[in-house]
């Protein structure tokens, strides 16, 4: 764990580095983004006890502009 901390810190650019605020930030943010990504891909591809035709592509809704 200690090595990706360096690792970002060396990622800043400046002597300073990165700063234990802004590691904890981005860490937070790329969890929150898995986090989110996963929760949508499970919902989706977990339901089993839905019927088929439940998700529609955009050529099978009908927009009534074409009569």
């Amino acid at each position: 764990m200690n090595h990706v901390v360096a690792v970002l810190a060396q990622a800043g650019g400046e002597p300073g580095g990165l700063t234990v605020a802004g590691t904890v930030i981005m860490a937070g943010s790329i969890l929150m983004v898995l986090g989110l990504a996963s929760f949508c891909m499970v919902r989706i591809l977990g339901e089993k006890d839905q019927p088929e035709g439940h998700h529609h592509s955009p050529l099978d809704i009908d927009r009534r502009d074409t009569e």
